[in-house]
């Protein structure tokens, strides 16, 4: 029995099968995971130089809203089609809630001028959204920036709400300073990029920013408050965590590789704080699901 010989053309042609396929399934699974400049996502239901709402699917019959704000930065044309976007930016789990719920994101556009602030302004515009909206129960979850833009937000609400803050650098973070890249390595640099966007609102949670001198969370005290506070959990099986992880040991964050826990902690007489274990990068949706044991609408 003789053998095939098999030409180097061949084994060459089905390298470059075998590459291309390979590329072709990266962007699929890249598509369909994480937000891609050019798509248009959703409904626009309420648009300005500092916040953007926006619906993945109208429900006018739901029983329940929650604004919910990750602390995501992207920018739409007038069609409401994304045009820049944060790195990695992971697209919205549809099955954190029930259908009795109408879930409205919240993201930060990209600085139009480099004005001061934009944490603050935008929670002027949330709040004006939320007091003329027609709905009985309103749930306000903020992670990270967002967290720290709803506490600051409670002042200007004439309505009570619950609202629940996740990681919030409530004191800042000095991780949010660009010059603390400087001390990281490649792999760590990149990371990083892919968690922080250079513009306003990342500025604002700078430690001693004019943001965070300025704001004012008192009116927390008269809402329903539940403040998550998350810290790296050390046996994770999660990639993400255990990098976070490192980058906490390694600059001595002492919190959840972003936000030290000194600065997450916020509580008032009415404020169920909850501690969890999970990085910065995963504690949203263990945040949400310890809250909503807090919220009987979402149970």
């Amino acid at each position: 029995m003789t053998k095939k010989k098999i030409s180097k053309r061949s084994i060459w042609r089905g390298s470059i099968i075998a590459t291309v396929l390979a590329i072709l399934a990266g962007y699929i699974v890249m598509k369909k995971i994480f937000v891609m400049k050019g798509e248009k996502a959703g409904e626009i239901l309420y648009q300005s130089d500092n916040v953007i709402l926006q619906v993945l699917e109208q429900n006018k019959n739901a029983k329940n809203v929650v604004i919910l704000g990750e602390g995501y930065s992207k920018s739409v044309n007038k069609e409401g089609v994304i045009t820049h976007c944060d790195p990695l930016m992971v697209k919205p789990n549809t099955k954190l809630f029930n259908q009795d719920t109408q879930v409205i994101y919240v993201y930060y556009p990209f600085d139009v001028e480099q004005q001061q602030e934009r944490l603050g302004i935008a929670g002027q515009e949330i709040a004006s959204y939320i007091n003329d909206y027609q709905a009985e129960n309103i749930v306000a979850i903020g992670h990270s920036k967002c967290g720290v833009c709803f506490a600051n937000m409670a002042q200007w609400l004439n309505r009570k709400i619950t609202i629940v803050t996740i990681s919030a650098p409530f004191k800042g973070t000095v991780v949010a300073d660009k010059t603390f890249k400087e001390t990281m390595n490649c792999f760590e640099s990149s990371i990083y990029n892919s968690i922080f966007s250079n513009h306003q609102v990342d500025k604002d949670i700078i430690a001693g920013s004019c943001f965070l001198e300025q704001a004012n969370y008192n009116g927390l005290a008269k809402q329903n408050h539940i403040n998550i506070v998350s810290a790296c959990q050390k046996e994770s099986c999660n990639l993400i965590d255990k990098i976070l992880s490192y980058i906490n040991d390694k600059y001595s964050i002492d919190g959840d590789g972003i936000v030290p826990l000194e600065s997450q902690l916020m509580e008032y007489e009415n404020t169920i704080q909850i501690l969890i274990e999970a990085s910065h990068a995963t504690s949203m949706e263990k945040g949400i699901e310890v809250a909503k044991q807090y919220i009987p609408c979402l149970q």
